[in-house]
């Protein structure tokens, strides 16, 4: 489900007594868009990721600085948070509990009988 959250958010940065400089913390409010994601699909092309993802049946894709220099990694059930809304491009299909459990859905389970002829 997505939705604007807002939330207060701290930093770190200089400030000033007299002549003499500081560090300190302050604090902003900060209003987000949000989105619980089934499943996301991050591929990475040097420093830059392209990203899709699906979130109540809409499909949303983007781009992002990231480390994955090439390859493709999938992530399940993560809440992702932007600046600003984003346009869902099509719809998919929510995975419930992500294809890394895949193959143990096709296995019988443990002491199950089998048929045998």
């Amino acid at each position: 489900m997505c939705e604007t959250v807002t939330y207060v958010e701290s930093y770190w940065t200089v400030c000033w007594k007299w002549i003499f400089p500081y560090p300190c913390k302050k604090y902003h409010t900060v209003t987000k868009w949000c989105c619980f994601f089934s499943w996301i699909k991050e591929t990475g092309w040097g420093l830059f990721c392209t990203l899709e993802g699906c979130a109540d049946g809409q499909l949303y894709n983007w781009t992002a600085f990231c480390f994955n220099i090439f390859g493709t990694s999938y992530y399940y059930n993560i809440t992702k948070c932007f600046g600003s809304a984003k346009s869902p491009q099509g719809s998919c299909a929510p995975i419930a509990i992500g294809r890394a459990f895949e193959e143990l859905l096709q296995r019988p389970p443990q002491g199950a009988e089998t048929e045998k002829r």
